[in-house]
């Protein structure tokens, strides 16, 4: 049996943290420092554990806490929300607390060997454990208003029906005098999936109390030999104390006593919804059903997930609204989620607009992707007959350069028009592709153009033009890209074209034809 010595050293584990280093002598206060929350912020269940939401909803900003302690460097406190104990960030606070003086310092569970596996909100709930090993459970019973006999009570542990054996211990002071705080620690060990942990909180009567546990998987090397540990199973909480392992007496000088009340448990805050995802993958989308288009993530079988409101899709059926682990926000279906926790008290919430339909990309009514044949699709591929000339004649050799199909020039063996768009100009004269037009009325022609040798050169020259058969071809726009640029440039030239039209995409060099290799798209709308 293992039980880790993070429990019962010279500090106390405390709920939603590690060990109270510290309890101010000069408690009770007159009233607990207040201060106002200045953003929304979640309670978490350990300053050590940031992710370890407790509740579904934020506080929110301009809301106001108690403040019951810090960690040692003041960075998280321990604050009081609707009964609620959790930590929060100092930087969250509008409240200055420089001069601040906490009820108690505690020093956090360490991260590395500890992890967050839940929370209950009352003593006659359950914790079911998912994992085999040891457990601490760190807890709260918060008493807003103390009354007379309190001093008999006493919490007992239940692991799997049986009054198991455990390490334990507690701390029970009075915060102001009308309000008092037990905070205990159990180690158990030895359990197995589907372990049930909870507790018996004797003499309930008419004191209205606030009950919290959480519970951290601990892997932490550091165990004790069992001879050194006092294993108990039931805590006297009704006893003020206010340093582990010590219970206060008479002649301890203790601080000042409780007054004796019997209580009774009102149940604390419900455990907050949440969710295994049971589908291999699952979208999660912007709203309630499959017409907010794109999914914006993935989610696969096993992914925990926070219930934080519902609503449905035009269909009928159920969406819970929930977040990741990763703090990401979306929409699922509700049948591809196992819930558990407090499911009525999610909200609904309102859907959010639905994203516009894409306008689709018109398709092109000639494009030089795809069939390198000469007159396929009206295209055919052309070089210059003497450079300047304007005499454009089409190309025969088709053979494979490097693997791809192309037309190659007679004059230079390496200057070619190859399929989709991947060419090389030469010093002897330009290539074109010619598009002969099979259409009458307006079209955008989309020139794309980037290099794809970077390694030099000095980049190319493109020039559109249009024209009637049997006339010269009339100038719509020309550009330049450089030597290294693999972003390349896209110009569109809007014109009219009819039956006997036609459209001439020249490609020459700027002034060498060293690494000219580039790749020229050609798009009619």
């Amino acid at each position: 049996m293992k039980i880790s010595g993070i429990l019962l050293c010279v500090c106390f584990c405390v709920f939603l943290a590690g060990c109270v280093t510290s309890v101010d002598d000069r408690l009770p206060y007159a009233q607990l420092p207040q201060i106002t929350v200045a953003y929304p912020v979640f309670l978490v269940a350990s300053s050590s554990h940031p992710t370890a939401y407790l509740a579904s909803e934020p506080v929110q900003a301009g809301e106001q806490v108690l403040v019951i302690g810090t960690d040692p460097d003041a960075a998280w406190l321990l604050v009081l929300h609707d009964g609620m104990l959790g930590w929060m960030q100092a930087i969250l606070s509008r409240t200055n607390i420089g001069t601040l003086k906490p009820a108690i310092k505690v020093k956090p569970l360490p991260s590395t060997c500890t992890r967050y596996l839940g929370a209950t909100f009352g003593p006659d709930e359950d914790w079911v454990s998912d994992i085999g090993g040891s457990v601490i459970v760190l807890g709260s019973i918060y008493r807003p208003q103390a009354g007379k006999r309190f001093q008999d009570s006493s919490l007992t542990i239940d692991v799997d029906g049986r009054r198991t054996a455990v390490a334990a211990d507690y701390v029970h002071t009075l915060l102001t005098p009308s309000n008092a705080v037990v905070l205990f620690a159990v180690a158990v060990d030895d359990l197995h999936r589907g372990s049930r942990i909870g507790f018996d909180l004797a003499n309930p009567s008419n004191e209205r109390v606030s009950f919290q546990a959480a519970f951290f998987g601990n892997d932490c090397s550091d165990s004790l030999n069992l001879a050194e540990v006092e294993i108990v199973d039931r805590l006297p909480i009704g006893e003020t104390k206010v340093v582990a392992n010590q219970v206060s007496t008479s002649d301890q000088s203790p601080p000042q006593p409780l007054p004796t009340v019997v209580i009774t448990i009102t149940r604390g805050p419900p455990r907050p919804a949440s969710g295994v995802i049971t589908a291999a993958v699952l979208n999660v989308r912007s709203g309630p059903g499959v017409e907010y288009q794109p999914p914006i993530a993935k989610l696969k079988v096993g992914d925990n997930v926070s219930i934080v409101g519902y609503n449905t899709a035009t269909d009928g059926s159920t969406w819970w609204q929930i977040r990741t682990s990763s703090g990401q926000s979306g929409w699922v279906h509700s049948e591809y989620v196992q819930e558990s926790g407090c499911i009525e008290c999610v909200s609904r919430v309102s859907k959010p607009r639905i994203p516009p339909t894409p306008t689709p990309t018109p398709r092109p009514i000639a494009s030089n992707k795809g069939d390198l044949t000469q007159g396929q699709n009206g295209w055919t591929y052309q070089y210059e007959q003497g450079r300047g000339s304007g005499v454009f004649i089409a190309l025969s050799n088709r053979r494979s350069y490097n693997g791809i199909d192309c037309y190659m020039s007679p004059r230079e063996d390496f200057v070619r028009l190859c399929r989709d768009g991947e060419l090389h100009p030469g010093q002897q004269g330009r290539i074109a592709y010619r598009w002969d037009s099979h259409h009458n009325g307006p079209v955008t022609i989309r020139v794309d153009a980037h290099k794809v040798d970077t390694r030099g050169g000095d980049g190319i020259w493109v020039g559109t033009y249009t024209g009637k058969q049997g006339q010269p071809p009339q100038q719509l726009g020309t550009f330049e890209i450089g030597g290294a640029d693999n972003r390349g440039k896209t110009r569109q030239y809007s014109t009219n074209l009819s039956s006997n039209s036609y459209v001439l995409v020249m490609i020459d060099i700027r002034r060498t034809a060293e690494y000219d290799q580039s790749r020229v798209f050609i798009d009619i709308f």
